[in-house]
């Protein structure tokens, strides 16, 4: 197994997964907490911090990252990890499966524009949507 950051890498056996009909709830949250020394927290779907993105994110903090920057990896994590959730893997068990699929779905939901895609993104209009 390989570890990259957030996402655990299995060479293990691949998963057939339906992703079209796939419903990703949007649980967790990113939360701005006012306190300098740490910006933002990502909680779970019960509000409990999630104790790697801490750490990832106070690693961005170290290396100087501005906190708009850690709120768009954030936000990016959460949605590694809201699809994670939906499938019922947790992070640290999910394979190369996960991510293929975690970015096949990715594909189709923005593709399709049903409002379960990015939020937040540029708009082709050059500005910007309201955050989520």
């Amino acid at each position: 197994m390989c570890v990259y950051g957030l996402v655990a890498v299995s060479y293990g056996k691949s998963t057939e997964r339906e992703l079209a009909g796939l419903r990703v709830a949007r649980v967790g949250a990113l939360v701005e907490t006012g306190d300098p020394c740490e910006p933002l927290r990502l909680a779970d779907p019960l509000g409990v911090v999630v104790v790697p993105v801490a750490e990832y994110l106070k690693d961005l903090q170290a290396a100087g990252k501005a906190v708009a920057t850690q709120r768009s990896y954030g936000r990016a994590v959460l949605r590694w990890l809201r699809f994670l959730w939906a499938i019922e893997v947790p992070w640290d068990q999910a394979t190369r499966s996960e991510a293929r699929d975690f970015s096949r779905w990715i594909r189709l939901v923005d593709k399709a524009g049903d409002g379960r895609g990015r939020r937040g993104g540029a708009t082709r209009y050059g500005g910007f949507a309201t955050p989520g």
